[in-house]
């Protein structure tokens, strides 16, 4: 069994598109920028999560 568990996020795009639209509808315009670059930044932060244990996944597999 493995250590680690490849995790996908399946429809997490969408998502991240649709929180993206409330944050242009709903935030004041003068905190838009400054939210939309946080969850910019989170959304990189989550790719290389997922990168990195799919990469884990893979070196475990290999080493079988």
């Amino acid at each position: 069994m493995s250590r680690y568990k490849y995790v996908t996020y399946d429809g997490s795009d969408q998502i991240l598109k649709e929180v993206r639209y409330l944050i242009k509808t709903f935030v004041p315009a003068e905190h838009t920028f400054t939210v939309l670059q946080k969850i910019d930044d989170l959304e990189t932060t989550i790719d290389e999560t997922l990168a990195g244990r799919a990469d884990m996944v893979d070196e475990q597999n290999d080493e079988r």
